[in-house]
């Protein structure tokens, strides 16, 4: 499939980022930012959309950076992607930024997940954290639903592929996966 990118603002950084993930999420990262553009939202997936490789992940762990080993996060795989707000086309805001001038409005956050929950994609925003003073954890977050493919699951596939970090997923994981949203 041919994922209509023209129709896009940002060309140069979210198109690209869209087609470094893997091509099972393409076409949701794609709708979620023209549907959100649509209601005033602009968004940007970020480089590579945070697909973080699994030996950059460990790295990262093994220094102490972070406390994800590699293969401990959808972003391995290229299944997961994280958005960043715009105040219009061209000014990036800061979404960890809770004081409302620079980040969108609860309401927003509420909407741009509903519209990503709607494209059938695990939203970061209805996770709870442990200790947070903040009900919403990840709230830029977006990722393959955990129901189709664990992250258990993923690492397998990695090795059985003998892939570094996109897998390949199975064609009857991928059409439950369409089915859920597309019903």
């Amino acid at each position: 499939m041919k994922l209509e990118t023209n129709k896009i603002w940002d060309q140069q950084i979210t198109v690209k980022s869209i087609l470094g993930l893997n091509e099972t999420i393409q076409e949701q990262s794609l709708k979620l930012v023209l549907l959100a553009s649509v209601e005033g939202i602009y968004l940007r997936i970020p480089s590579n959309g945070g697909y973080i490789p699994y030996f950059d992940q460990q790295y990262k762990y093994d220094k102490k950076e972070t406390d994800v080993k590699g293969g401990g996060t959808y972003h391995n795989f290229g299944l997961a992607f994280d958005v960043l707000p715009l105040k219009n086309t061209y000014d990036t805001l800061d979404p960890r930024l809770g004081d409302g001038k620079r980040t969108l409005t609860s309401g927003q956050w509420e909407r741009v997940g509903q519209i990503g929950k709607s494209l059938g994609l695990e939203w970061g925003g209805e996770w709870v954290r442990d200790k947070s003073p903040h009900p919403k954890f990840d709230s830029a977050h977006f990722q393959f639903p955990r129901e189709f493919a664990s992250l258990e699951y993923l690492n397998k596939l990695r090795k059985d592929q003998n892939q570094k970090d996109l897998v390949v997923l199975p064609i009857d994981i991928k059409d439950r996966f369409i089915k859920s949203f597309k019903s």
